[in-house]
C-alpha cells in the first residue's frame, strides 16, 4: 500500500466487505480512478459458500409455507455447524414472524426452559445496547461450550462492526437479500439522485446497497488469516447476482445448492477437515 500513497495524490483505503469495488466506484463517480484489491489475508479453502437456489425472501414469495421451508432447511444444516452460528434476517418484524411460526411448527424446540435451534441454544439479539451485550456475551459462551444459534437482523448491532472470532461463528446463514424499503422517502430520493447523475445508475445502487449489507454480515465469521466459516446464503437472488458478493466471501467457489444429502455431507466433511488441519 505504502507505494501508492507516496505516488498518488489522493487515495480512497476501502474495507474488503466493501468490494466488489468497480460498483462501488461508478456509484461514486470514480470508475476511471486507478483500483487495485488485495488477496484476503485468509486462504481460499477456509471459506465455503453455498447458495440456495430453491428459496426466495422476495416479496411475492414470502409466504408461511417458504418460511416453513426455509426452517426446516436451517435446522438440518445447523446440526453439522461446529459450535457458533449466525442467522441473519431482512428485517426484525419478519425475523419475529420467522421465529414464532417455527416455535409452533416444532423446529425451535424448548427443553429444560431453554430453547434450541438445530440442537444449538437459541438466542436472539436484544432491541436496545445493554440487552443485546448481554445477550451476545452469553451467546458467545454457549457457542465456543456447546454450541449456540444467534438472530439478528442485517444493518442491525451484530452484523456491522461486531466481532465473532473463531468458534464463535462457524456458519453464517443469510435469510433474504436486505434490500432496503423502496417506499422510504429518503431511499426514493437517494435513488432519484443517482439517476439524475446517470440514467439506471439509482436502481444500481439500491442493488449495490443491499449487497453491501450481505457482505457486511459475512464479514462477522473471518477476523483473522487462521479462521474459517461456511456461509449459506437462502435466496436464489444470490446466485442470480453473485457478481455482487465481494470475492474473499467466496472462497474456493459458490457451491449451488444442489440436494439436501449433499449439502449436508459437504459440509460435515469441510468442519472435519478443518478441524483436524487447525
Amino acid at each position: 500500500v505504502e507505494p501508492i500513497v507516496q505516488l498518488a495524490d489522493g487515495v480512497l483505503i476501502m474495507s474488503g466487505t466493501l468490494s466488489p469495488i468497480a460498483t462501488f466506484a461508478e456509484i461514486i463517480g470514480q470508475q476511471n480512478a486507478q483500483q487495485k484489491v488485495y488477496d484476503p489475508i485468509q486462504k481460499s479453502d477456509k471459506i465455503k459458500m453455498t447458495i440456495d437456489t430453491g428459496v426466495s425472501t422476495a416479496y411475492k414469495e414470502r409466504t408461511d409455507q417458504m418460511s416453513s421451508k426455509i426452517g426446516r432447511a436451517l435446522e438440518a444444516d445447523l446440526k453439522n455447524v461446529k459450535s457458533g452460528a449466525l442467522i441473519f434476517f431482512t428485517q426484525r418484524a419478519y425475523m419475529g414472524r420467522c421465529i414464532e411460526m417455527w416455535t409452533k411448527q416444532g423446529i425451535i424446540k424448548t427443553r429444560n426452559g431453554l430453547t434450541y435451534l438445530g440442537g444449538k441454544r437459541f438466542f436472539r439479539e436484544g432491541r436496545d445496547a445493554r440487552q443485546n451485550r448481554d445477550i451476545v456475551r452469553t451467546y458467545k459462551m454457549a457457542a465456543v461450550s456447546g454450541g449456540a444459534v444467534l438472530c439478528c437482523v442485517f444493518r442491525g448491532r451484530n452484523s456491522e462492526g461486531s466481532n465473532f472470532p473463531g468458534d464463535q461463528a462457524r456458519g453464517i446463514f443469510l435469510v433474504g437479500v436486505p434490500y432496503a424499503n423502496y417506499g422510504d422517502p429518503l431511499v426514493k430520493a437517494q435513488i432519484q439522485y443517482f439517476d439524475r447523475e446517470k440514467r439506471g445508475l439509482g436502481n444500481k445502487w439500491y442493488t449495490m446497497d443491499a449487497f453491501r449489507a450481505a457482505n457486511q454480515s459475512l464479514g462477522r465469521g473471518i477476523r483473522s488469516k487462521d479462521d474459517w466459516c461456511h456461509y449459506y446464503l437462502f435466496d436464489r437472488r444470490y446466485y442470480q447476482q453473485r457478481n455482487l458478493l465481494s470475492k474473499w466471501a467466496m472462497g474456493d467457489g459458490v457451491k449451488r445448492r444442489a440436494s439436501r444429502e449433499r449439502k449436508q455431507a459437504s459440509f460435515k466433511k469441510f468442519s472435519d477437515d478443518t478441524i483436524i488441519e487447525l
